[in-house]
């Protein structure tokens, strides 16, 4: 059965987001979009269907769009690592049951920004300086960068001073967390750390990505690029798919966390 779309009026949306975010503000150019802030840097975007001269779009555009964004630069923030794919987005038709659909969505960004406060806080803050700093220095750690032309296209971006999009923030990390065929075990020979497999809890999984966050930042300042490969490499990779560092890992971890005198989260602590 076709979806049924239903025709609704600001006032009936505005009373409805009233209901569930007293304090909210409205985009006076494009009338249709509002803001409910989260933090001091952090907001939820809704794109309400409503048009610039408060008539509702037809049903093909009627589509509900809610975004986590920086209340300073306005810009997507992408998910916090080992999040679900939808936890800074969410997309809702304007059918039957929308005030319903509607709030579940909007209450489920709430709880998406609330679980991951520390994450989303920290990139919206961010200023394009230092956003196009951590994205060179991750394009440019991929092996002959420079031979792939979305590689090429993408750092030329930051450093004309825009923002990737999440499609193209998403085509980087592919280079430089490339999926790999399953090979067989490493020779004890070799002396080779096995990688662990032991899974991280929520708790665990976040306390890792906000030191490798913390320690790639200082690594930053400090134009010290080993560390910052390492601090994006395999290492984010593994924690941000919900598994600990291999032995290796956590040994260096470890001593750069404490030379950068950052907190060590007890999951790797000695």
């Amino acid at each position: 059965m076709a979806a049924t779309y239903v025709k609704i009026t600001r006032l009936q949306f505005e009373d409805w987001l009233f209901d569930i975010c007293p304090v909210f503000e409205r985009d006076e150019k494009t009338q249709g979009i509002y803001l409910c802030p989260l933090s001091r840097h952090v907001s939820v975007k809704v794109s309400s269907s409503i048009g610039r001269t408060s008539k509702v779009m037809a049903a093909g555009d009627a589509s509900c769009k809610m975004t986590l964004v920086s209340r300073h630069t306005g810009r997507s923030l992408r998910k916090a690592p080992g999040a679900p794919d939808d936890a800074n987005f969410r997309k809702c038709n304007r059918t039957k049951g929308w005030l319903l659909n509607w709030r579940t969505a909007l209450k489920e960004m709430f709880a998406s920004f609330k679980r991951n406060r520390d994450h989303y806080n920290l990139l919206a803050q961010q200023t394009q300086a230092e956003y196009a700093q951590e994205w060179v220095a991750r394009i440019e750690g991929v092996r002959d960068y420079f031979n792939f032309n979305i590689l090429v296209d993408c750092r030329n971006a930051v450093l004309d001073g825009k923002w990737l999009t999440p499609n193209q923030e998403t085509a980087v990390w592919k280079f430089v967390n490339p999926r790999r065929k399953s090979s067989k075990k490493p020779s004890k020979k070799t002396g080779t750390p096995r990688a662990s497999t032991k899974g991280l809890t929520g708790r665990e999984q976040l306390a890792l990505s906000h030191a490798l966050d913390r320690l790639e930042a200082r690594a930053e300042g400090a134009k010290d690029e080993w560390t910052v490969k390492f601090a994006s490499g395999n290492v984010r990779s593994r924690v941000r798919n919900g598994k600990s560092p291999t032995t290796r890992q956590t040994e260096i971890l470890r001593e750069k966390l404490r030379k950068y005198k950052i907190h060590v989260p007890q999951v790797i602590a000695a």
